[in-house]
């Protein structure tokens, strides 16, 4: 082989080379840039699962408020069936009173109409008191009348 193959041959090699460390360099450069853009989404990764943890705390002290008001509800739930048992009971004794309170009104009906009838007797009575009143007042009158003529008439022939 000669020489000028071996130059050719050279610089063939260099320009291959060449090549080659164009494509390295431009590969270098496309990882450069990956790299730049991977460690600016590894920064936002990093902001992000701030963000999360933030949100996550936030999360956890709203499940605490929700369960704060869970047992609040259910303690004003018992209170509540406490309090429906306290009715109930207390409608069972008012209707229990209203029951008393109705026969209690049905005997007070009952002697209302006794009243009424005996006030009726009475009235009647009355009436029949009246008239036998006003029949004994003509019969004292006319015997009044009758006292009063003897009385005159015997002093009027004695005299």
């Amino acid at each position: 082989m000669a020489t000028e193959e071996r130059l050719l041959r050279l610089e063939n090699a260099y320009i291959t080379l060449s090549d080659l460390a164009a494509r390295a360099e431009e590969r270098a450069a496309k990882v450069d840039e990956r790299l730049d853009t991977l460690t600016e989404l590894a920064l936002n990764v990093d902001e992000r699962l701030d963000t999360l943890t933030d949100i996550a705390a936030r999360a956890e002290e709203r499940a605490a408020k929700v369960d704060e008001r869970l047992d609040t509800l259910t303690e004003l739930a018992l209170n509540f069936d406490s309090r429906m048992d306290r009715i109930t009971e207390t409608q069972a004794r008012t209707e229990a009173n209203l029951e008393a309170l109705t026969t209690i009104v049905g005997e007070f009906d009952n002697r209302m109409d006794r009243i009424t009838e005996t006030q009726a007797r009475t009235e009647a009575n009355f009436a029949a008191l009246t008239t036998i009143v006003g029949e004994i007042g003509r019969k004292v009158d006319r015997l009044t009348e009758t006292v009063d003529r003897y009385i005159s008439e015997g002093r009027n022939g004695q005299s």
